[in-house]
């Protein structure tokens, strides 16, 4: 995924699914720290257009999240 000003961000609000087999109603918003282990910021794309704000790769590998980080509640990401 990109993410624009990923190499400026501090915090990332971040849109994940708790329950596959909830399909949409599993979805949830983690606030995920800039400095998470595991959270990975690419170098900026080199784009045509919009070149005032950087476009960089956000990869995740085996990140963990505390429950505190949860915005509002589980599977509520959507509302």
């Amino acid at each position: 995924m990109w993410i624009s000003n990923a190499k400026d961000a501090g915090l990332f609000m971040v849109m994940a699914n708790v329950d596959l087999t909830l399909g949409y109603k599993g979805i949830t918003c983690f606030l995920v720290d800039c400095d998470t282990e595991g959270l990975h910021i690419g170098k900026p794309e080199n784009k045509m257009g919009s070149r005032a704000s950087f476009t960089c790769p956000l990869t995740f590998e085996n990140v963990k999240v505390p429950e505190a980080n949860i915005l509002g509640q589980i599977g509520h990401g959507y509302k």
